[in-house]
């Protein structure tokens, strides 16, 4: 993606590839088991179940329910929210996104984000921390330094505490 001036910083961090992508804000890495393995089932299990429900208010609704009954709701972070309607998008289905973004498959171009918890706002206003703090170059490097969904979500969300730590480099300027 092109540098965005509506994006603090100007590089856009959520959606970055076919393959890159971020889901830290939708809770997807506050789970009790943290593994590759375990996201990527998760995530296929409801991609799969989101494709067979009819898009409507009820249905949806019930499959957050299905969601949050068959998947264990522990949460690390109690206060931080955990999405049920996060999966995987794209063509290949090989990035993580909001199964209710209109241009989800099924959605016919429908936002049916105002379901979720936070709403349809939350993705347009919310930007990370990383967005305001982490100068261009080094969202640039970090854009590119993954190789798939999960290892640039968990950097995106380490690039923080690199500021925490004190660490100095030019590119945090």
């Amino acid at each position: 993606m092109n540098p965005d001036d509506s994006v603090p910083g100007g590089v856009y961090l959520c959606q970055v590839s076919e393959t890159i992508s971020c889901g830290a804000c939708c809770g997807l890495y506050n789970v009790a088991d943290l593994s590759f393995e375990h996201l990527s089932a998760m995530l296929r299990y409801r991609t799969e179940k989101f494709s067979e429900i009819p898009r409507t208010m009820d249905a949806i609704l019930a499959f957050k329910e299905h969601i949050e009954e068959k998947e264990n709701q522990h949460r690390p972070v109690a206060d931080f929210h955990h999405c049920p309607y996060i999966g995987l998008i794209g063509e290949d289905f090989a990035r993580v996104g909001c199964l209710l973004h209109p241009l989800g498959l099924g959605n016919n171009g429908i936002d049916f984000r105002g379901l979720s918890y936070h709403g349809g706002l939350a993705c347009g206003m919310y930007f990370c921390p990383s967005h305001r703090i982490l100068s261009k170059p080094y969202k640039e490097l970090l854009r590119s330094s993954a190789y798939n969904w999960y290892s640039y979500g968990l950097m995106v969300g380490e690039a923080n505490s690199l500021l925490e730590d004190k660490v100095y480099s030019p590119l945090f300027e």
